[in-house]
């Protein structure tokens, strides 16, 4: 497994790595949930915003991209993506503990994380507590959603 800097180069991969991770999501998020969450991340104007403003990994197995993580100068993870295939294997746990560790070294007092009902139960597992639940909207699509937060200090 390697973990580095995303990179202009990964922007392919990393739109797979989110679609193909949110269609995962199909026992929680209804088709149209799962559009609007998509559609986001196909415009290239998006991750050429993330990878300006925000601190991104990817992660690789066997040559694939089949992670990423972003970090935010407000200190919120905003994206945690695997590929299904990849799930379950403790890439999403290391990528979260690098952050966390990144973000710690950085001086941040705690992590956030705008989280989706897929990724909670991991996160409570890793220590984070559940601060508030509310329903998200993107592109007029309510998403039912909670910020978790993990101190560091």
């Amino acid at each position: 497994m390697v973990i580095r800097k995303a990179e202009e180069r990964d922007i392919a991969g990393m739109t797979s790595v989110f679609a193909l991770a949110v269609e995962n999501t199909s026992e929680l998020y209804t088709v149209n949930q799962r559009a609007a969450w998509v559609s986001q991340a196909l415009r290239p104007a998006f991750w050429d915003d993330m990878l300006r403003t925000h601190h991104v990994l990817v992660c690789f197995e066997m040559n694939t991209l089949c992670g990423l993580i972003s970090f935010s100068t407000r200190g919120e993870i905003s994206m945690l993506y695997i590929l299904p295939q990849f799930q379950r294997k403790g890439i999403a746990t290391r990528m979260i503990n690098i952050i966390s560790e990144f973000a710690h070294e950085e001086g941040y007092a705690h992590v956030k994380v705008d989280a989706s009902l897929y990724l909670r139960p991991l996160l409570v597992k890793l220590g984070f507590e559940l601060v508030e639940e509310y329903q998200k909207v993107i592109r007029n699509v309510e998403f039912p959603n909670a910020i978790l937060v993990k101190e560091l200090i």
